[in-house]
């Protein structure tokens, strides 16, 4: 889970930006991976807008509502507070595809096709992100470069129901890597 200071420098950032959906979930991604970085690493946010930030009792509700499935995505928010917070973030983060969106389960992140999407399906537990992916473009890019990287096709008629309860029991089994 993103750092509440993280993402309220985000929301800071990109007020009043319109993102597409690969570069919003980069952006998040991203975060994901650097939610670590130290206050000594980077200037306030406030320093690096240049205007104050909103104080740390403001909620802000941020959702993503991109494209053919803005109805899938219109009831997905997340609540947050803004405060400033480590800014620097390196874009090394691997973009959700079109048509996926983040699931957690024990702490863990994955992606997960939209209802709707047709197979191919394939599982990837060890990669750039553990997921259900539709269709074989879409999942080389979690698989390649990484050294051993684990996915297979899944059979045909399993559903994104089933997929979702194979990669849960993945990570409940301590069987997934992200690299």
């Amino acid at each position: 889970m993103l750092a509440d200071e993280t993402i309220g420098v985000l929301v800071a950032l990109l007020q009043g930006v319109q993102l597409s959906e690969e570069w919003a979930a980069m952006i998040i991604g991203t975060c994901r991976s650097n939610s670590s970085c130290s206050e000594s690493q980077s200037k306030t946010a406030e320093e690096k807008l240049g205007t104050p930030l909103a104080p740390a009792s403001t909620g802000v509700n941020v959702g993503v509502n991109t494209g053919a499935n803005a109805e899938v995505n219109a009831g997905i928010s997340t609540s947050i507070s803004t405060s400033p917070a480590c800014a620097q973030a390196s874009l090394k983060a691997v973009a959700i595809p079109s048509g996926h969106y983040s699931v957690t389960h024990s702490g863990v992140d994955f992606l997960l096709p939209y209802e709707g999407e047709a197979g191919p399906f394939y599982l990837i537990t060890r990669g750039k992100m553990v997921s259900m992916i539709v269709n074989w473009e879409k999942a080389s890019l979690m698989v390649h470069g990484v050294c051993r990287a684990t996915y297979r096709r899944l059979p045909s008629g399993t559903t994104i129901c089933k997929g979702c309860q194979m990669v849960e029991q993945a990570i409940d089994d301590g069987l997934v890597h992200v690299i």
